[in-house]
Formats: structure tokens, C-alpha cells, sequence
């Protein structure tokens, strides 16, 4: 693997400066306060499965190789980190997880199940904020529950109980336009943390941050 992604370590504790993307993957549990989506997975299953990843881009100026042979897989309730330098393409391997961009060759799978598109088994938490600016922060949070159809109890249930983990408590009915962008990210990982994926995707998501509210997060 020529570029940085091949650099793949599952590790807890990193430089606090190294440029990375991380992985996540979710051991649901038995919670009583939490009415998950999906099913309980036992720790130790394979959640993702990286088979052979590989990405040629084709353009006017010839032909760029951005990932080749990309493989690893992650179990469940394990926390992986991708290290490399802006540019290696670990924002285009995360893009292919999460089925936002086809790899030329290679097999993604969450839970055995091919990812060809975005799958509702992962979320993804982007560098950029990405709110959805008509909407106030309940309702962005709320989006993904109310696309998986979720009873309305159990989408209010949820979405203030993610409100009050990322610390917005008094802000639910603002706008992302009313929000600083700390608050904005926070929204944006309470959204995906909501909707109670198998895998979730951190593309960077601290990195547009001042070094303070990055601490804080």
C-alpha cells in the first residue's frame, strides 16, 4: 500500500497532533435506557471487513492511484485510527465505508452485508459541520430516526438524551446559524450517535476546531 492508509493501528492512545481519521465500532449492550435500532452484537465480532480496497481516479491530467489493497477488519466494540498526512486519501476510504463513493475494486463489509451504498449500519461524522441549516438542533439530531420511521416518543427519548450528552441543554430549538462552531460539531456527532449505528466514521471531525473546543470535545 503506497499511500498512508496503510498505516492501520488499533490503538487508544495517539499523539494529540497526529493527522488522523478514526473508526469506531459499536457493542451494543443491554441498556435499559437505550431502545436501540439494531439488534445486540456480542464483542469480538467482525463488524467491518476491509477486503482488498483499492481507488484510481481518471481525469484529464492521466490517472491517480489514491488506495491499493486496502484491508483490514474491525471487531466489534474496537476503536481504530487512520495516520497520514493531509491528502492520502483517508477522507476517500472513509467515503467508501460509509457507501458515499464506490471503490474501483475491493469488498467492504458491515456485518457480512456488502456496502455498495450509504448504509443505515454506519454513520459517518464529517470534518465540516454539514448541518442542515432549516433545521433547528433537535431536528437535525432527529433526522436519522425519523428516516429509519422511529416512534415519535422514542425519537424525542433520544434526541434530548443525546442533546444533554454533548452538553446543548437550552439549545435545541436554536439553528446551526445561532451556534458557535464547537456547538455546530457537537450537534453533528450527537446526530450520529443518535441514530445508533454499528460503525461509526470520524473523518477528522475536530480538526476545523480552535485547539480549546477541540480539547473540550
Amino acid at each position: 500500500m503506497d499511500c498512508a492508509t496503510s498505516n492501520v493501528h488499533s490503538q487508544r492512545r495517539l499523539p494529540r497532533r497526529t493527522s488522523r481519521t478514526s473508526i469506531a465500532s459499536i457493542a451494543h449492550s443491554h441498556d435499559s435506557e437505550s431502545s436501540s435500532i439494531k439488534g445486540d452484537v456480542p464483542s469480538g465480532h467482525q463488524m467491518l471487513q476491509v477486503q482488498n480496497v483499492c481507488k484510481t481516479f481518471h481525469g484529464g491530467r492521466g490517472t491517480l492511484e489514491v488506495l491499493r489493497d486496502i484491508r483490514f477488519n474491525v471487531a466489534a466494540g474496537e476503536f481504530i485510527s487512520i495516520i497520514g498526512p493531509s491528502g492520502c486519501g483517508k477522507t476517500t476510504l472513509l467515503r467508501i465505508l460509509h457507501g458515499l463513493e464506490p471503490a474501483t475494486r475491493g469488498v467492504v463489509l458491515v456485518s457480512g452485508k456488502r456496502v455498495e451504498t450509504p448504509s443505515p449500519s454506519s454513520a459517518m461524522v464529517f470534518q465540516q459541520f454539514n448541518l442542515f441549516p432549516w433545521l433547528t438542533v433537535a431536528r437535525n439530531i432527529a433526522f436519522g430516526l425519523e428516516v429509519a420511521k422511529l416512534a415519535i416518543a422514542q425519537r424525542k427519548e433520544r434526541t434530548d438524551r443525546f442533546v444533554r450528552l454533548v452538553g446543548l441543554q437550552g439549545f435545541s430549538e436554536h439553528y446551526p446559524h445561532e451556534l458557535s462552531g464547537g456547538m455546530q460539531q457537537r450537534v453533528g456527532l450527537a446526530r450520529a450517535l443518535a441514530f445508533d449505528p454499528e460503525v461509526l466514521l470520524l473523518d477528522e471531525p475536530f480538526g476545523a476546531l480552535d485547539a480549546i473546543t477541540r480539547e473540550e470535545l
